[in-house]
C-alpha cells in the first residue's frame, strides 16, 4: 500500500489526518479526515462534493490542471459555505473521479494531486474526507463504491448518516456539462442506499451563485 504521510493530529496541527493520504483499496486515493472531526451526536449529516468544476477550477483556464498549484476556488462563496457547514456539524466529503492518476493520455502524478488536495484543505481550514477513484471500477462515479467507503469509515468512528445530507456536483447532464455522472451518482445513491435520503444540487444553486 502506498502512503503519503503527514503528522497525525495534535492541537498545533488539527488537520493532519485530512492531509494524510494513502491508497486503500489500490484504486482509491483517500485520507482520514473524519479523524480530525468531532461530533456531539452519533447521527450526522454529510455534505459531499465533486471536486473539479464544483469546488475548484484551474488557474490556467485549461481543461486539465498543469500541476498541484494550478487551482482556485470556483466561487468566492465556497470557502465560507464549507466553514459554515463544518460549524453546523456536517461531515465534509469529496468524491472525485481522477483517472488522470493512471492515464497515459492526460497523466497527472499522484504527488501533485496530493499537493493540490492538501493545499485546498489548508485554504478552507476545516477537515475534509476525500476519496479519489483512479480506475474505471466500482468506485468510479456514478458507481457508489466511494460512498460505501464513507459509510464504512463513519461506522468505524461510531457514526451513522442522518437525513438532510447533500451531494453537489457539476456533471448534471445540462447543456455544456461534460457528462451526467454526478446526477446519476446521486440517483444511484437513492437506489443503493434509500434510507440515507441524500439530495442532489448543482454548485451554482448550492453556493448561491445562480444568475
Amino acid at each position: 500500500m502506498e502512503y503519503f504521510k503527514a503528522k497525525r493530529s495534535t492541537e498545533d496541527n488539527p488537520l493532519a489526518n485530512s492531509r494524510y493520504f494513502y491508497c486503500k483499496p489500490e484504486s482509491v486515493l483517500r485520507n482520514d479526515g473524519i479523524q480530525d472531526m468531532s461530533f456531539d451526536e452519533h447521527q450526522v449529516k454529510v455534505a459531499a462534493f465533486d471536486l473539479d468544476g464544483t469546488l475548484i477550477k484551474t488557474k490556467s483556464s485549461t481543461p486539465f490542471a498543469k500541476d498541484g498549484d494550478d487551482w482556485m476556488m470556483l466561487f468566492e462563496s465556497i470557502k465560507p459555505k464549507l466553514v459554515d457547514l463544518a460549524a453546523q456539524g456536517y461531515i465534509l466529503a469529496v468524491f472525485t473521479n481522477q483517472k488522470c492518476l493512471t492515464s497515459r493520455a492526460h497523466p497527472f502524478p499522484t504527488p501533485e494531486m496530493i499537493k493540490k488536495i492538501r493545499s485546498i484543505i489548508k485554504h478552507v481550514g476545516v477537515p475534509i474526507q476525500v476519496y479519489a477513484a483512479k480506475q474505471y471500477d466500482k468506485y468510479r462515479k456514478p458507481g457508489t463504491g466511494m460512498f460505501r467507503m464513507l459509510l464504512h469509515d463513519m461506522n468505524r468512528a461510531g457514526l451513522t448518516i442522518a437525513k438532510g445530507s447533500v451531494y453537489v456536483g457539476d456533471a448534471a447532464g445540462r447543456a455544456g456539462d461534460h457528462s451526467s455522472d454526478d446526477k446519476n451518482f446521486a440517483r444511484c445513491l437513492s437506489v443503493d442506499f434509500p434510507k440515507t435520503d441524500v439530495t442532489f444540487h448543482v454548485p451554482e444553486s448550492f453556493f448561491g451563485e445562480e444568475e
